[in-house]
């Protein structure tokens, strides 16, 4: 598909699709572009970002998690949090990853991913109750759509 080159947007849109396909060098290949026609911190912030969860499908955890910090350092969303929680989960300090998680979900209460892997954790520390009662918390939320 042909993109205009000039909209930074449609390339980190669809670096973020192929991040999703778990097609990461198409994905760095796409944010490439992004940034080469990024014309605002927001959108450069998106960028790293989306660059943290490719680069935790190379497994360049410390990479990752670099680009998720100056992420929220240009714009400090539940969704930045959210990706360098996942960084700290991967590389296993599930104590930093939670309190990401925990800002993620105060920034926004909505932000599904922060409790699918809060979850999780708990999960792993033999507190299946808990886990159960936030998968239970989120079932009820309504969709939001992305497209």
């Amino acid at each position: 598909m042909r993109l205009d080159e000039s909209n930074a947007n449609a390339y980190l849109n669809r670096g973020w699709f192929f991040t999703l396909k778990r097609s990461p060098d198409r994905a760095l290949e796409n944010l490439d572009l992004a940034e080469r026609y990024c014309k605002s911190p927001r959108t450069s912030a998106f960028i790293k970002s989306n660059r943290a969860r490719a680069q935790t499908l190379l497994g360049d955890l410390q990479s990752a998690l670099n680009l998720a910090n100056e992420a929220i350092e240009l714009l400090p969303l539940a969704e930045f949090f959210c990706t360098r929680a996942v960084c700290y989960f991967l590389m296993g300090d599930h104590e930093k990853a939670l309190t990401d998680l925990k800002k993620s979900i105060t920034l926004d209460p909505h932000e599904l991913e922060a409790y699918w892997y809060k979850a999780k954790i708990l999960r792993l520390r033999g507190d299946e109750s808990h886990a159960m009662e936030l998968e239970q918390k989120v079932v009820g939320f309504e969709h939001r759509f992305l497209f």
